[in-house]
């Protein structure tokens, strides 16, 4: 999602120090920022709206009950200023749990900037704070007083594999460096901040027995080795959309974990314009990232017993108790077979329709749109050669 600021947005926030505050700014200035803020939602919209009503209360509740959820650093998300970027996990769930946390915890709503097909066929994505991707509406969010923020992984960081569960990839199918959001806040044309954060144990919050399997068999390190070869072939950005719609439908099939999840905040990175340089500030971030990483994550590699340890819970105890629900569900669907299979059928089946073409009919317009480009570029190019042979 949004490949020009590098990958999957994660949040972004609401007003900051009021940008018509600054004397230098013109009259004219001031009544064209006002403007800005008018194309988008306040926070007291978004939160009072019935969408970010009902899921704050699913994912911050089973949030807090399931995995005992914690933002540490509350004091500094009501200043936070300029960007944030943080790790891509391989199910998504804490994107949700942080972007309804940061307004309970300091009255900011998030706003993800999504790519702008998937924004069209999911229009309630803007009562959770979301719009349409483009780098303009990008700059607007900064000078309208919001943060926008961004996962520069993206999915190529969600699809390489267990035992890379917590490594960073910032770099495009392409192999092109992900420096999207360093720009984003080099174009603010002010001193600002690139603000680094990360969810510790995310990785652990759910378990998928088809990436299990798919780990085991080794394909996940098949899989990166595909891409990078195809790295300058045509081919490689549509297969990689085909697999990234794969990944996001088997997402439904996954479990929870009772791990612990604590969201952590590095110290603001400082941005100037003057100085500064897209690939030197990525750089830093990475770092910065890197460092957060070593002090509360420590392991990179997925590990669901040291996860649990953290909270007490042993990993036998999980699956025991996941199994003990199997073996319920299984001798009540014996005894009442008929009804069992309806109700198994309406429960497993209905959720799954919404979700089943949204994740599979966006991404397919995605790599539709991708052939259409990679055809329109060759188009060009062939165009350009024939001029230049005439000439």
């Amino acid at each position: 999602i949004n490949a020009e600021y590098g990958g999957q947005t994660l949040l972004a926030s609401h007003k900051m120090d009021n940008p018509q505050s600054n004397s230098s700014v013109s009259k004219q200035e001031k009544e064209s920022l006002n403007k800005k803020k008018q194309k988008f939602l306040t926070d007291e919209e978004i939160a009072n709206s019935w969408f970010f009503r009902i899921l704050s209360l699913i994912m911050l509740s089973y949030a807090d009950i399931f995995h005992n959820f914690s933002m540490g650093q509350k004091d500094k998300l009501k200043k936070l200023s300029g960007v944030v970027i943080g790790f891509h996990s391989t199910h998504n769930v804490d994107i949700p749990i942080f972007s309804t946390a940061f307004y309970r915890e300091a009255g900011r709503v998030p706003r993800g900037l999504f790519h702008r097909t998937l924004y069209t066929f999911v229009p309630m994505l803007k009562y959770l704070g979301g719009v349409a991707g483009y780098p303009q509406t990008a700059k607007e969010l900064i000078h309208s007083g919001y943060l926008p923020a961004c996962i520069p992984g993206g999915a190529e960081e969600a699809l390489t594999g267990h035992e890379n569960a917590y490594t960073l990839h910032w770099s495009s199918t392409s192999g092109r460096p992900r420096e999207g959001f360093a720009r984003l806040a080099l174009s603010v044309g002010t001193k600002t901040f690139i603000n680094v954060g990360l969810g510790t144990n995310v990785e652990e919050a759910r378990f998928n027995i088809v990436y299990y399997v798919w780990n085991q068999l080794g394909l996940s390190k098949a899989w990166s080795q595909l891409m990078k070869k195809l790295e300058r072939s045509p081919v490689q950005k549509p297969l990689f959309l085909l697999g990234a719609t794969l990944w996001f439908n088997l997402n439904i099939v996954s479990v929870p974990i009772p791990v612990p999840i604590t969201y952590n905040l590095a110290d603001p990175l400082p941005v100037d314009p003057e100085k500064d340089s897209a690939e030197d500030l990525a750089k830093k971030a990475k770092d910065v990232m890197e460092d957060l990483m070593s002090k509360h994550q420590a392991r990179r590699e997925r590990n669901y017993a040291v996860a649990l340890k953290q909270r007490g819970i042993s990993l036998l105890t999980v699956q025991l108790a996941y199994l003990a629900l199997v073996l319920v569900f299984s001798v009540w669907m014996l005894f009442n077979f008929w009804q069992g299979l309806l109700v198994g059928f309406t429960v497993l089946t209905w959720p799954m329709v919404p979700l089943f073409l949204v994740f599979t009919f966006c991404p397919l317009l995605l790599a539709a749109e991708a052939l259409f480009h990679l055809f329109k570029n060759k188009t060009s190019s062939s165009a350009r050669i024939q001029v230049n042979k005439k000439d």
